[in-house]
């Protein structure tokens, strides 16, 4: 008998911005809409389905599962073009310490396949290249890396 491996994803950021514009960048479509893809649909409450849109390249649906203000988003992924993370939780903790805001971030329950490093890279890329710059000068680079992550 054989079994699905699961593996998770961590990692931690930390952000010249408030707890308060973090949490607007996770959990409002326009906040999303300016570091990841600039083609999401969603809405800020829970229960209802976020759309991650990469121009015919790839989608990713989520069910938001916890929205605690300034504290925590988590979403389910019920869909997606990359069936590994189908199923998979992602949960954005958030806390300040001084004039800086602290994301730690964990992807659970993603099926081990030969993407988990290039995925990991994605997110390094996303939350700590594009949300960065979103937070810290209002500008980030959303949609589809050019190349790999450095």
């Amino acid at each position: 008998m054989c079994c699905i491996l699961m593996t998770d994803i961590k990692q931690d950021y930390s952000y010249a911005s408030t707890a308060a514009d973090l949490y607007k960048a996770l959990s409002e479509e326009n906040g999303v809409r300016g570091w990841w893809t600039p083609d999401s649909t969603m809405e800020t409450k829970v229960g209802t389905k976020a759309r991650i849109e990469f121009k015919g390249k790839g989608f990713f649906e989520m069910e938001v599962l916890k929205l605690e203000q300034d504290k925590q988003v988590a979403w389910r992924c019920t869909d997606a073009a990359n069936p590994s993370w189908i199923g998979s939780n992602l949960e954005f903790d958030i806390s300040e310490e001084g004039n800086n805001v602290n994301l730690n971030f964990i992807q659970t329950d993603r099926v081990d396949d030969d993407s988990l490093e290039m995925d990991s890279g994605i997110w390094q890329f996303f939350l700590g290249g594009s949300l960065k710059a979103y937070l810290e000068t209002g500008t980030g680079t959303p949609g589809v890396p050019e190349g790999p992550p450095e």
